[in-house]
């Protein structure tokens, strides 16, 4: 097979902004069709593409880690089948991609797992990655570094990526923010007393208006990234939000209601047009896990 020339280095490298955790030359399929074509893969922090070869490579699949099904490999082949999800019901798109040899295979999976790993902290087994795959192919994957307050940073800004909205900065201190607060508290003995670092005030981000100031210091954040970074988060015990009418909130929330086991108290005290309280309750229904024992509303 031909080496990845420049012009294709440069591309993998542009569409994984820099963070090439894998990259390859690979024969590649749709599932179910026996002709494959020779095709490179890169695999960054939150998506793997695939590119046909070229001056430059054109980009043929563009996925977020968080649209992989399952990984799949063949005994005795250097192929891997990574299954994909759709948004039709039992309909999934699945690739073929052989790998030059059986090193490159474990390398290609590893740096799979090891990205999705990251962005998956507090997932529950039955929305992980599916794994069929041969325990020979297997490397050993690193502790996770910096999965404070239940990795919710990583996860927001995969979560970010997927849903292609902007990273808020601002968010981002605040939880940061949080998390020193946590290690103060750990250090001074008194975190299980102390619930500062588990509540989450949005009205402290930029974006949410806060008393006193007269609106917002910036146009507000896409908020869609941020609750879905809350579905599974296993830190934050209150979720409080002042002095905000965005109409979405109220949706929002009850998706991630929906999936999250931690959150035990809910204070809303806005008065937030256009929405409805039925779809929490809703949530509230069909979450046989949830921890919410307290919701106040003003």
């Amino acid at each position: 097979k031909r080496p990845i020339t420049e012009g294709e280095q440069d591309h993998i490298a542009h569409l994984c902004n820099d963070v090439i955790l894998f990259q390859g030359v690979i024969d590649y399929c749709r599932r179910g069709i026996t002709k494959t074509e020779e095709r490179i893969i890169g695999v960054g922090r939150y998506r793997f593409f695939i590119l046909r070869r070229g001056l430059r490579g054109k980009l043929m699949r563009d996925h977020h880690l968080y649209d992989i099904d399952g990984l799949q490999t063949i005994e005795n082949q250097n192929k891997l089948i990574i299954r994909v999800k759709s948004n039709i019901p039992r309909d999934s798109l699945a690739f073929e991609m052989i790998t030059e040899n059986n090193l490159a295979l474990k390398t290609l999976i590893h740096a799979i797992r090891s990205a999705y790993a990251k962005i998956s902290v507090g997932f529950p087994d039955q929305v992980l990655i599916k794994l069929h795959v041969s325990r020979t192919c297997l490397l050993p994957l690193e502790p996770i570094p910096d999965a404070a307050a239940g990795g919710i940073i990583e996860v927001y800004k995969s979560q970010c990526d997927y849903y292609k909205v902007p990273l808020n900065r601002q968010i981002l201190h605040y939880i940061e923010d949080k998390i020193s607060l946590l290690k103060l508290a750990v250090e001074n003995g008194n975190h299980e007393e102390d619930e500062t670092p588990y509540e989450l005030e949005l009205t402290e981000c930029v974006g949410f208006p806060v008393e006193g100031q007269g609106g917002v210091s910036e146009p507000a954040p896409n908020y869609t990234a941020l609750f879905a970074a809350l579905r599974y988060n296993n830190h934050f015990r209150t979720l409080h939000i002042k002095k905000n009418t965005r109409r979405e909130l109220l949706a929002l929330i009850s998706n991630t209601l929906k999936t999250n086991t931690c959150l035990s108290r809910l204070i809303i005290e806005s008065d937030i047009s256009g929405g409805s309280f039925v779809g929490i309750g809703e949530a509230l229904r069909q979450n046989k896990e949830s921890a919410v024992q307290i919701m106040e509303f003003a």
